[in-house]
């Protein structure tokens, strides 16, 4: 038996590889933290009822299993412990500060510790427009090096395979090229669009799988920007 342990009450996504899973033949079923109150998830005798649990967006579960699958999820989670330890790794970071008054060049990007989505992020140009923010209560965990990207993969890392995606201008002319069966995913709201690389550049891949590794996730999907240069971050 499969567990698929997830966070947000309606979301789409582990249902649907539950669903997958299950198809497989998997005996994949799909819980929420507040769907285990009062429900039978561990046998009294504390033995195993789930071979297999894969932590989707949850990291601690009160759950009996056998395996866990990216358990270490809330280290990614944490966005600033993260890029701690790229930099530790080597792996290639923005340069970050958590004092705003030692950043020494700009424009940089603040963020919150915790982010998905692109959410709780803003970009300044100078110290005299976080000062005004904080004036009216804006306060950020750090503040990370804006870099002018000229192109933006997802790398996908599932054990030690990877699949790379780039993203383009929906109507851009590389669409013409690539386009139609590599079509991955669409976000209608940016009128973007995700395709798979079949060649992408090997620094990316090199990057992206490190940092997952180092992460010590199972799986995951890191974004990477390459300046003009087309060195990764």
């Amino acid at each position: 038996m499969l567990m698929v342990y997830h966070r947000e009450i309606g979301s789409p996504t582990a249902p649907g590889v539950t669903e997958a899973l299950d198809r497989m033949g998997m005996m994949a079923r799909c819980w929420h933290p507040e769907e285990t109150e009062g429900g039978e998830i561990c046998r009294i005798d504390g033995s195993i009822v789930y071979d297999t649990i894969i932590h989707w967006g949850c990291g601690e579960v009160p759950v009996c299993a056998a395996r866990r699958i990216n358990w270490q999820y809330e280290r990614a989670a944490d966005k600033l412990g993260a890029l701690s330890r790229f930099m530790s790794h080597h792996i290639p970071t923005p340069r970050v500060w958590s004092d705003r008054r030692r950043i020494t060049s700009w424009p940089v990007v603040a963020r919150k510790r915790t982010h998905t989505q692109g959410n709780g992020a803003k970009k300044y140009d100078s110290l005299s427009e976080v000062e005004a923010d904080r004036a009216e209560g804006v306060l950020w965990s750090y503040y990370m090096q804006y870099i002018q990207k000229e192109a933006e993969y997802r790398v996908h890392i599932v054990g030690d395979d990877t699949m790379t995606f780039k993203w383009y201008r929906r109507n851009g002319a590389d669409m013409t090229i690539i386009r139609d069966t590599l079509c991955w995913n669409t976000l209608e709201g940016t009128h973007l669009v995700m395709l798979r690389c079949l060649d992408p550049p090997e620094r990316v891949v090199r990057a992206g799988y490190a940092a997952v590794k180092v992460t010590g996730l199972d799986f995951g999907a890191v974004d990477i920007v390459t300046d003009g240069d087309g060195y990764p971050y």
